[in-house]
């Protein structure tokens, strides 16, 4: 882990009784608009932090739990996914009425390389929280993993250049354009989702795709459109 010397590690191991050969994943656990506890509150931080130590050792997952900041961090022994699903049902179980907890999980690695874990689990609870979804697992990301990595103003660039005539269009078409993406052209569907004739949605793409100078039938186009419009609806919800 970033911050901890070799030292610290080591004690860190024998203390939980792991090898250094083992794999291991980071969990991260947040919460989604306020701190898991007060500052001021050290007994909530205590209260807190060994329900999630109960919950790990019912479940037979010898981990490694400390805090940092306002994070608790988990790091596991490797385990199944199905624990790691059990392990957050039963923090949620246990919680939900009292904190609204988003979790970031890595990917497994050796010990010797954990803070590529840790690392993994920050960007995965960066975009748990910007996406309001409760888990998110890096492994399983997809071409988020690469665009947390790119420069946001290469990003906005590259979002303008595809979408900038867009812009100039009233909102039923970026609306249309949305659920349009979301149901991967399924005409029918968008049409039905968005009450309106299918004459109406044909007008709708065609103007889109006059305007933009593009084929949705054409992969590369279609591609640039769908990664430009995600990073479109990102950004949105940042501002808001």
């Amino acid at each position: 882990m970033e911050g901890k010397s070799g030292r610290d590690l080591q004690h860190a191991l024998r203390y939980v009784k792991w090898d250094e050969d083992w794999i291991v994943q980071c969990i991260i656990l947040e919460g989604k608009d306020q701190p898991l506890w007060e500052a001021e509150r050290l007994v909530d931080k205590e209260r807190f932090v060994k329900s999630i130590e109960r919950i790990t050792n019912s479940a037979t997952l010898h981990s490694l739990i400390f805090t940092r900041a306002f994070q608790l961090i988990m790091i596991l022994p490797k385990v199944k996914h199905t624990n790691i699903n059990e392990l957050i049902n039963g923090i949620q179980a246990l919680w939900k009425n009292e904190k609204d907890i988003f979790y970031g999980v890595g990917r497994e690695t050796s010990i010797r390389d954990l803070s590529i874990s840790y690392n993994e689990a920050i960007r995965s609870i960066g975009y748990a929280k910007q996406h309001n979804v409760r888990m998110v697992e890096y492994a399983k990301l997809g071409i988020e993993r690469l665009l947390y990595e790119v420069d946001k103003e290469i990003l906005d660039m590259f979002m303008n250049d595809k979408l900038q005539q867009l812009y100039i269009l009233d909102e039923s078409f970026i609306e249309t354009l949305r659920i349009f993406i979301d149901l991967n052209k399924n005409h029918k569907k968008t049409a039905e989702i968005l009450h309106i004739h299918t004459n109406t949605l044909y007008y709708r793409l065609k103007k889109i795709e006059e305007i933009l100078q593009i084929e949705f039938n054409n992969e590369k186009d279609w591609i640039d459109l769908v990664i430009a419009f995600r990073l479109y609806v990102a950004s949105n919800k940042k501002e808001d």
